[in-house]
Parts: structure tokens; sequence; C-alpha cells
């Protein structure tokens, strides 16, 4: 017992928060809207939606990244958005949002044009892209988990960042970078609603497998929230509901009882083989694809890469 009790006090685990650390259901989820600026994103989410304006994903060549990307533009599209989604390239277009990775994001959009961008890992400290987004009329919205300089923060419509309130987010502050986009993604399902805007048929519990892949791959402590969303991720994880899942998982010849370092040594390893040999699209194929036949076809070409 005496072993227990300090691997609990180890991890800030109190007598009186002992009972949710072990027992915690997805019902114990924390309000998305404790996040500053939060409402503003998704009421500008939903306007373009209702105005047809193409919106536009800017990721990262990561497993955290990837399924970041994929998480938000199914939410999305599920609720009649126009998603673009846009991965840099590791070597032509290096780390982070960039004024160069905006105006090559911005060639992959119909018409050139989008109304409004995401930034999902990425974008804290791109304060010189924001800033070259908002000349070309396009509201820019991050999503982050990593450290804001501290000194000029990118002037963007609102941004999303656990590390921005350090004690109101306290149990916040471990989340990846998809798990940042799941609570902007469960605000933006949550208003629909309320405001009759949509959302009615959006379950974000089949998200999950998204966020624990996303999550155990970027080796973030479990903690708080991420407890909840790696246990509830794993169980929709074996379920393999998502072609792109189903495909990756039968070509790592991971077992059925899939555990949390299956992902670690067998599934994000193949996730992050095409973004560092450069390219990150197919393994974004691969998490997004709609069919068995093409999620198969991505799956053996990151078995490839790997």
């Amino acid at each position: 017992m005496r072993s227990v009790a300090l691997y609990l006090a180890s991890r800030g685990i109190t007598p009186e928060t002992l009972g949710r650390y072990l027992n915690a259901t997805f019902a114990d989820l924390s309000d998305p809207f404790r996040f500053a600026g939060i409402e503003i994103a998704v009421q500008r989410l939903w306007q373009a939606i209702r105005n047809r304006e193409r919106i536009l994903i800017h990721g990262d060549y990561d497993t955290d990244g990837i399924t970041a990307t994929a998480l938000l533009s199914w939410v999305l599209e599920r609720n009649g958005g126009l998603v673009t989604s846009f991965l840099p390239h590791r070597f032509d277009d290096g780390y982070g949002f960039t004024p160069d990775s905006l105006l090559k994001a911005l060639e992959t959009v119909p018409g050139g044009k989008c109304g409004v961008l995401v930034t999902v890992d990425c974008g804290i400290n791109s304060a010189e892209a924001v800033r070259k987004a908002r000349e070309l009329g396009i509201d820019v919205i991050i999503t982050d988990h990593h450290e804001p300089a501290e000194e000029d923060l990118p002037e963007a419509l609102a941004t999303i960042n656990p590390k921005l309130d350090p004690v109101g987010l306290d149990d916040l502050l471990h989340l990846a970078g998809v798990g940042v986009a799941f609570k902007l993604s469960h605000a933006f399902v949550i208003y629909g609603r309320a405001h009759n805007e949509g959302g009615y048929t959006t379950d974000m519990q089949e998200v999950l497998d998204y966020v624990a892949l996303g999550t155990v791959a970027d080796i973030v402590p479990l903690l708080g929230e991420n407890r909840i969303l790696v246990k509830y991720g794993m169980e929709m994880l074996k379920k393999q509901l998502r072609p792109g899942v189903n495909a990756l998982i039968q070509h790592a010849k991971v077992e059925s009882n899939i555990q949390p370092s299956d992902i670690t040594f067998k599934l994000a390893p193949r996730l992050n083989a095409a973004g560092r040999l450069g390219n990150a699209s197919s393994a974004l194929a691969l998490m997004t694809a709609d069919n068995i036949v093409d999620a198969y076809e991505y799956a053996a070409k990151l078995d490839e890469f790997n």
C-alpha cells in the first residue's frame, strides 16, 4: 500500500481527487468553454459554414498533428464545412505555421482563398504568419499545446492553448495538440446544438481513437483529462470502426486487445514515417480514408516508409 501511495503522491493525486483519477467517466470531461476565446472561435466556424466559406486546417507532420487535423476536419465536414487540410513538408517547409507554409497551403485550396484558417498542434509562436494571413483577409484560429513565447503572441481571432492560462486550466496543461483540437470540436458541437446551428448527430466519442493515437504518441503525461480521453480512446481503437485505423492495426500486426504500448512502438512509428521522409500526406489520407480499399493502400505505403 505504501508503494501505491507514493505512486499516487508523485503524480499529485490527493485523497480528494483519487476517486476521479481511478474512476473518471467521459461525462467528467470539463466544459470546453473554460478556454478564453473558444466561443469566438466556434461562432466564426459556424458562420463560415453558413456562408459556405472555405475552412483551411494547417497541421503538423507528426502523429499528434496528423490526428488533430483528421479529427477537426471530420467534425467540421460532418456539419457541412468546406474543409481543406494542409500538412507542411518536413524538408521543404520546415516546422510549424510560417508565412511560406501559409502561401503553400492556400495553393491547395480550391480558388486559392479561404475565410478561416485553423492551426492544430502549431501556431502559438507564429506571429508573422498570422499577420500575413490577416493581410490576406483570413481569420486565424490557433489551437496548440506548445509553450508560448514571452513576447509577440500572434494576433489571431482566437488562441486556444491551455498554457496561456496555467492556473485556470491546470487540469488541461498536459493536453496534446489533438486534445486541444478535441476541446475546440467539443465546444463547436455544444454551441451548434444550443444555437440551432447543427451538431445534433455528431458523437464526440467517435473521434476518441484519434485522440488516443495522438496523445500517446506525443508522450504527454496521462494526467488530468488525458486519462479520460485515452481511456475511452483505447476502447474506440479496439473497435476499429474507422477504415484507416483498421488498416493501420492490421498492417502493424497488432493484437485485438490493443495497448498504449502498441501505439508507441507499432502504430505511431508508421504514421510518423511519412513525415520523417518529408511528406505526411499519405498518413493523413490513411486517417481520413472512407473505405477499406484505399485505407489498405495507404497503410501499405506507410509500412514501406517505416
